[in-house]
């Protein structure tokens, strides 16, 4: 049995050493040498950015991730033209937009779009990420980095989740990974395939953030970059075509039998 600490959740989660081997023999033979040295397997995130961070995290669920470049580029613009900046805080961002506070659905069409966090009960995500900003403000929390130090907040959290359509981890795990929580692993239907099809393993979020935890640990003294989020990342441009396995040189355990595919 593998136990670790999962901040997300504020407990401990252990995992059977099956699981955790499962996934090892699947996934660390497909780890390039160059894993740390090319941009392409670096996690996304806004560092400095935490209104991105909500957009981001909100605008993405549902939809293909173009939209999500889209709609960034539109509220970039929008505040260029309207403001002279961008605002990268709740605060400024609710200063900055402080006319439609009362109505931000009539912002769905200007600086995002029309859809809504869920088909049933959910509202526009222009208006959700309102509301998170006004949580945000509400705990005093500015920066990503502010947000990471909040991470074991229940109170937070429970807050964020409250907004319809938002009932799911999917936005909120995904939001502390856009700010640099290292081990983070979105509830995203492509992690989910992989585990499934490639490990035989339907679980929850958190025994697939111990297992790449401990995973990041063996393989730390070889790529010192190397996180359960970065891990996260790397499955999801597999599973999503963005990279393949075929372009990598040279494998850290490139066995016939490791690489097979599962009986």
């Amino acid at each position: 049995m593998v136990t670790r600490y999962w901040e997300f959740e504020s407990r401990e989660i252990t995992v059977p050493e099956t699981q955790l081997q499962a996934v090892r023999e699947r996934l660390t033979p497909l780890i390039p040498t160059t894993f740390c040295e090319e941009a392409i397997f670096r996690c996304d995130g806004y560092p400095d950015d935490l209104v991105a961070c909500v957009l981001d995290a909100i605008g993405s669920v549902g939809v293909r991730y173009k939209n999500v470049i889209r709609g960034l580029e539109k509220f970039r613009k929008y505040s260029i033209e309207n403001f002279g900046r961008v605002p990268t805080t709740p605060n400024d961002f609710l200063r900055d937009f402080s006319p439609f506070a009362n109505s931000p659905g009539s912002l769905a069409g200007v600086i995002w779009s029309r859809h809504r966090t869920s088909s049933r009960g959910g509202i526009l995500k222009i208006e959700a990420m309102f509301r998170w900003m006004q949580i945000l403000n509400r705990y005093q929390i500015q920066t990503p980095h502010q947000l990471l130090l909040q991470i074991d907040s229940r109170g937070l959290k429970e807050d964020l989740l409250a907004t319809p359509g938002q009932t799911r981890y999917v936005s909120l795990i995904y939001f502390f990974m856009l700010a640099g929580y290292k081990n983070g692993v979105k509830v995203d239907r492509m992690i989910q395939k992989w585990f499934k099809k490639e490990c035989g393993l339907t679980i929850d979020a958190a025994p697939k953030a111990v297992i790449l935890m401990k995973i990041a640990e063996e393989l730390s003294d070889e790529f010192p970059c190397i996180s359960a989020a970065e891990l996260d990342h790397f499955i999801w441009l597999i599973v999503s075509n963005r990279w393949s396995p075929k372009k990598s040189v040279k494998k850290i355990f490139p066995t016939d039998a490791q690489l097979a595919p599962p009986s």
